[in-house]
């Protein structure tokens, strides 16, 4: 099974690559795309991880021998009906009809900085809220807020390259947002979300239009920087949890992350330690563990479509309705007798759990599909800010989702992209709409 392991995910991740690069190269998709972030963490969380898992759970004997060739069975067909409903060609009438809806303020200067100013202050506060009944559905935007005005921030400076504006706006911006992020949990997401908002701007508003080669090295170069200060943080980002959610902890880890980024530039691991580039963080694990407790020894009840009422039944406040489903990654772990820790089980645990193969095949169709539907709206309005915003505020996510728990991960991509839009409402009334542009098919220089 380790050989079997280490194929699997070497083929599987090549594939992975060829989903994501060839509708690029061949310029019918974006690279940066919903689509494609997806992939990316699915390469991390599952393909690779494959490769990372290999000695500790194919080298066991034939005890998960099963287990293993199911995930892996399971990971191809559910990849590639996705792969086939995303990139299932759209009929001419159906490209005609996909124009941009107007329901995006103006994008004056004015409205930029407005907006960009109002969300970098409104992040921090969010949590500060006091509770009330769904209130929950406000709580995951705080970060997505702070993303999203950093990329704004960008946004502008595109326009005015030598401004004192500009960049004290991206200042105070990044400034709030790294409080925001390092003060309100331990995630990584949010943190690689904020570093990640500049090379995505430089995509849409530059690279887009160089040759790919030259995208490609340039996009690669930029993210490369985030990359670096997040596997960084990752080494130190559990060493204060108990300095609860305070500005001395962001402070704490704001003053520990140099240091870490010399340690991480001097000594870099790109496979399998934590804060590494290919840390599968045990998803693969999880998810076969999945397998065996429901499909296999069936020690754990399956709960028909869990993930999708849990995502659907999220704004219905605990206290209102006690017994409201717990995510996956939550019920794993005290199944185990472990009831203070969160697992991901990935995506295809998720789909065991929920009701085996015939989910494996609806959840591959769906993902697809809703990944082609977000991608679409950035396929035919390429240039309009607000879109690359909420992009940027959600992208840690998105590469997260494959790993899990999908339930809370699907909360904090819907959530955001929906209560962001609302928030921009507003602008649009205050600012106006924003011009129609002509809907075009993508087509690269």
């Amino acid at each position: 099974m380790r050989s079997l392991m280490i194929a699997s995910g070497v083929v599987l991740t090549g594939l992975l690559l060829c989903a994501a690069l060839l509708p690029w190269w061949k310029q019918r998709r974006h690279l940066l795309s919903f689509w494609n972030f997806f992939l990316l963490g699915s390469m991390i969380f599952i393909s690779m991880s494959l490769v990372q898992n290999a000695e500790s759970i194919g080298g066991r004997g034939a005890e998960f021998d099963s287990e293993i060739a199911t995930f892996i069975s399971a990971s191809f067909v559910f990849y590639g009906l996705a792969t086939l409903v995303y990139l299932w060609p759209s009929r001419p009438q159906a490209k005609a009809q996909v124009k941009p809806t107007q329901i995006w303020p103006a994008e004056t200067d004015l409205s930029i900085v407005v907006t960009a100013a109002l969300l970098a202050t409104a992040g921090p506060l969010i949590p500060l809220i006091p509770p009330f009944p769904g209130v929950q559905v406000l709580y995951v935007t705080n970060a997505p807020m702070s993303v999203a005005a950093l990329a704004l921030a960008v946004i502008y400076t595109t326009r005015h390259r030598v401004s004192f504006l500009a960049y004290g706006l991206v200042a105070y911006c990044l400034g709030t947002g790294m409080l925001n992020v390092l003060t309100y949990g331990t995630g990584r997401r949010e943190l690689l979300a904020l570093f990640a908002s500049a090379p995505l701007v430089a995509y849409w508003f530059y690279f887009r239009h160089r040759p790919r080669g030259r995208t490609l090295m340039g996009i690669t170069a930029l993210a490369s920087v985030g990359i670096v200060v997040v596997t960084s943080y990752a080494t130190v980002r559990h060493n204060d949890r108990d300095l609860g959610n305070s500005a001395t902890k962001a402070v704490t880890r704001i003053k520990k992350l140099p240091e870490a980024i010399v340690t991480r530039l001097t000594n870099f691991d790109f496979f399998g330690g934590q804060g590494s580039v290919f840390d599968g963080q045990n998803a693969v694990w999880a998810g076969i563990l999945t397998i065996s407790l429901t499909h296999e020894h069936q020690t754990m009840e399956q709960d028909p479509l869990a993930l999708a009422k849990f995502i659907a039944f999220n704004p219905v406040p605990r206290s209102l309705w006690p017994n409201k489903p717990l995510g996956l990654g939550k019920i794993l772990p005290l199944q185990m007798g472990e009831p203070r820790v969160t697992w991901g089980p990935s995506i295809i645990g998720h789909c065991f759990y929920d009701g085996g193969w015939p989910v494996v095949i609806l959840y591959g169709l769906s993902i697809g599909g809703i990944l082609r539907f977000l991608d679409t709206r950035m396929l035919y309005d390429p240039s309009n800010p607000w879109l690359i915003a909420l992009q940027c505020s959600v992208v840690g996510h998105a590469i997260g989702f494959a790993r899990g728990d999908c339930g809370t991960f699907g909360v904090n991509i819907l959530g955001p992209l929906v209560i962001l839009t609302l928030a921009l409402q507003p602008m649009r009334f205050l600012f106006g709409p924003r011009p129609n542009p002509r809907a075009t098919q993508f087509a690269a220089p």
